[in-house]
């Protein structure tokens, strides 16, 4: 009986709470209804998912400086009112104002304003309403939607949840130095390089400048100043930012903004950087952005603007960070980064690992220990992203006389290595020319080093190649594990090695910077694994030793000398033959729409919903005859009709033979990361009915 009463009251208890829930959430949506009949319904829109939608409101009153004495303030939530967000919008010239976003969900949503002068009926309880409909394009930021932080903290991925790589670039001056066209042939550079993100200044040519007032604006390529005055922008400059922004969205890269807290020159006003962080938000709103209040800043008496703007800042729609600067000297972490680590604004933590004054020894140092200690500082595990190390010179880099900016390829693409292995959830890659844009990079020598030029340095193409070998596996999953490298003697800064193993320990890779070997203590593993080499510098996979045991020390040894990356894992590979029915013509399939087959995998959509990173190029294609793309699954069980637990997915391309092939290690011994064993397949295509083997397949 005792026990009968305590389940009766557990369950009664439930339902008050149940019933509670539903009562405040009720409350909730009938509340925000009620607010919304009470306001002035101006238009019904439409948008789509994920992209930007702009509504332009007139002001009905005169205002001295409306970029400061107007504060418009919008909500919108969507139809059960189970999303509810606030924002702002912001003074675009004239009797202008105009509030954006992006929507994350489809279906029906609404707006509404308040002004702070509530007599602007032009811009006091306005509201509408907009229908957002499904995204239907490739587009992979408008497809998986906004980043946001995993649920261990570790890492970026999309509102879908599908994992986000960073590979940044520093255009740091671009926006407001080189000409639109100029931009859209650096974003559609980086872009077929696999780059994601361009971190960018508001309105300052780079970090660093110290200067006295009065101050003397900077303008843009058509010659418009970014303000007027420190507390009125100018809005035609920030309208050229909007399509510069724009353009990188539309391919497919976030835009990382750096410095709101001094948007022209160090030490601005706290006030007026405030006023510029609430508008330059606002006007950011709709775009796919990071945001940094601080840009190389490293004085302590900065802090405390800096953590008011983050503060500011911290009900954003958008990830935020803090760009500081880094200590010329040796320490075990980057104290300007970790003071910010823990703020409650801070998503994660950006770590200038630096330039070092050209001491390699301190860059490729602080590459490892940096990234380390500032992920595993306590409380607990916090993302951090290397934004800023050492850029390339590329074939100038013997030329010039600064040592801070004559880093070579060979450094820029083992620091990108060493940071990934060493914690960092992706990486930033610099190149004088760029980040400097028009600029003298050495004035000792006057050289400028052309803009053509720095774009095609070939550390920017290697970036591509680590991309592709990181994606290739769950690089999430990565931990840095340095200790279990074993040396023999001293090695210098810039030869030691990074070594990162899976959370589960089945799977590591390692980076050799300049090495004839690597030995491991094997104990990290939690099985036999197989060797694969890759080199950074090619792109060239070679297979290595093979089912290595997980115990004692092992040597590996790289096919040559030199700089090579190492995969070790136990994954299974599968070589498959198949033949789609509509292009099989006697013992082989035609290629006819070889020109129209896509470069990234199509099977992130429904019914199959894949959110694999799957790539190829136009040197995979022009080194095969690709009949189009299928969807290979691993799934176990009894037998083919109880077969419904899938252990992996891969997209793969289809050659006009029949073999498919590995779209990372381009062989036809296609990778899965699952254990040996036997498994029924799976194959899809888009336009042919599924097909599953009869009977299971030993796999090894």
């Amino acid at each position: 009986m005792y026990s009968f009463k305590r389940i009766y009251l557990y369950i009664l208890s439930i339902l008050l709470l149940a019933l509670s829930y539903s009562s405040v959430s009720a409350y909730r949506k009938d509340k925000l209804k009620s607010e919304f009949q009470n306001t002035n319904v101006v238009s019904q829109d439409n948008a789509v998912k994920n992209m930007m939608w702009e509504k332009t409101l007139i002001s009905t009153k005169n205002y001295q400086n409306p970029y400061r004495d107007v504060v418009l303030s919008v909500q919108y939530f969507n139809s059960d009112s189970s999303i509810v967000f606030n924002a702002h919008g912001f003074w675009d010239g004239d009797s202008v104002f105009k509030i954006r976003s992006y929507f994350p969900e489809v279906g029906e949503w609404t707006w509404k304003t308040t002004c702070s002068n509530n007599n602007d009926t032009g811009l006091h309880n306005k509201s509408g309403s907009i229908t957002v409909t499904e995204y239907s394009g490739s587009n992979k930021i408008y497809k998986h939607g906004g980043l946001k932080m995993s649920a261990n903290d570790k890492y970026l991925m999309y509102e879908d949840g599908t994992p986000f790589f960073w590979m940044g670039g520093t255009g740091w001056a671009l926006p407001m130095a080189a000409t639109y066209g100029e931009w859209k042939k650096y974003i559609d550079d980086r872009h077929s390089k696999k780059f994601d993100l361009v971190q960018v200044a508001p309105a300052r040519a780079h970090g660093g400048i110290f200067v006295d007032p009065p101050y003397d604006y900077p303008a843009n390529w058509k010659g418009d100043e970014c303000f007027f005055s420190e507390d009125k922008w100018n809005p035609l400059y920030w309208q050229e930012f909007d399509r510069f922004v724009e353009y990188a969205n539309s391919k497919e890269m976030i835009v990382v903004i750096v410095g709101l807290a001094e948007p022209v020159h160090d030490d601005m006003d706290i006030e007026y950087a405030k006023l510029f962080t609430r508008n330059f938000s606002a006007r950011m709103e709709g775009y796919h952005v990071i945001l940094s209040p601080a840009f190389d800043t490293w004085q302590d008496y900065q802090r405390s603007d800096l953590d008011s703007i983050g503060t500011l800042l911290k009900d954003s729609r958008h990830l935020i960070s803090q760009h500081t600067g880094h200590s010329y000297v040796d320490t075990p972490v980057n104290e300007h980064a970790k003071y910010f680590r823990d703020r409650s604004y801070m998503d994660f933590s950006m770590n200038q690992s630096g330039h070092n004054g050209g001491d390699l020894d301190r860059c490729y140092k602080k590459a490892r220990v940096w990234n380390i200690n500032l992920l595993n500082s306590p409380p607990v595990k916090k993302a951090v992203v290397n934004t800023e190390t050492l850029y390339s010179a590329g074939k100038y880099a013997s030329e010039i006389t600064i040592g801070s900016r004559k880093g070579t390829d060979e450094n820029a693409r083992a620091l990108g290595w060493l940071s990934i292995l060493s914690g960092s959830l992706g990486y930033s890659y610099g190149a004088q020319g760029i980040w400097n844009y028009g600029e003298k990079t050495d004035s000792t020598i006057n050289l400028t080093i052309p803009f053509d030029s720095a774009l095609a340095f070939v550390s920017s193409v290697q970036m591509e190649y680590l991309v592709n070998f990181f994606n290739a596996i769950n690089w999430w999953e990565l931990e840095p594990n340095h200790d279990a490298i074993i040396y023999n003697g001293s090695v210098s800064e810039e030869k030691k090695m990074a070594l990162a193993i899976s959370e589960t320990g089945k799977f590591g890779a390692a980076f050799l910077p300049d090495a004839n070997s690597i030995k491991i203590d094997m104990t990290v593993f939690s099985n036999s694994v197989d060797a694969t080499w890759f080199n950074p510098i090619t792109a060239e996979y070679t297979s290595g030793e093979q089912n290595v045991t997980n115990s004692g020390q092992h040597t590996f040894t790289p096919p040559s000398p030199g700089e090579w990356a190492l995969l070790l894992d136990n994954s299974v590979t599968l070589s498959v033959r198949i033949f789609l029915e509509g292009p099989y013509s006697g013992h082989k399939m035609t290629t006819n729409l070889s020109s129209v087959i896509p470069f990234e995998q199509p099977y992130n959509v429904s019914p199959w919903n894949y959110s694999g990173n799957e790539t190829i190029d136009d040197s995979f294609t022009n080194s095969n005859k690709i009949v189009d793309w299928v969807l290979v699954e691993l799934r176990t069980g009894v037998s083919p009709g109880s077969a419904t637990n899938v252990v992996a997915r891969k997209a793969v391309p289809v050659n006009e033979d029949g073999f498919i092939i590995d779209p990372n290690y381009r062989t036809t011994n296609v990778k899965f990361g699952v254990d040996p064993g036997e498994y029924f397949i799976v194959v899809y295509h888009r336009n042919h009915l599924a097909v599953m083997s009869s009977q299971k397949v030993m796999l090894n």
